[in-house]
């Protein structure tokens, strides 16, 4: 099976996440004014828990709503479970976010 980072169709934005640190990429979408998003994770788990296909479980259930709620209110979004070799970029620059003040940063260039 050839696995390989598939781009967005067009008019949307497409949003590789690594589990570890998905708390701003909502944020950060909102401020750059797109609208139209797709979501890959590689985590199996927060796919399911934010497309609802989750067991409602304490305190993570009120967050989840609230996601629910803001993608369908403000954004065309889906959230798609990808491949993990297909999510190499996100995991790499995610490792590197772990030595990093919370908060937007650019690169010069990409990962290898």
């Amino acid at each position: 099976m050839f696995l390989a980072w598939q781009p967005p169709r067009c008019g949307f934005f497409k949003l590789n996440i690594d589990g570890s640190r998905v708390n701003n990429s909502g944020c950060i979408a909102a401020e750059l004014g797109l609208h139209q998003i797709i979501v890959n994770s590689d985590s199996a788990l927060v796919v399911d828990m934010i497309n609802g296909d989750w067991v409602d479980s304490r305190p993570m259930s009120v967050l989840l709503t609230k996601c629910r709620e803001l993608w369908k209110s403000q954004w065309n979004c889906s959230i798609l479970h990808v491949y993990r070799e297909t999510n190499f970029a996100a995991d790499f620059l995610a490792k590197i976010g772990h030595h990093k003040d919370l908060g937007y940063h650019e690169l010069s260039s990409p990962p290898d």
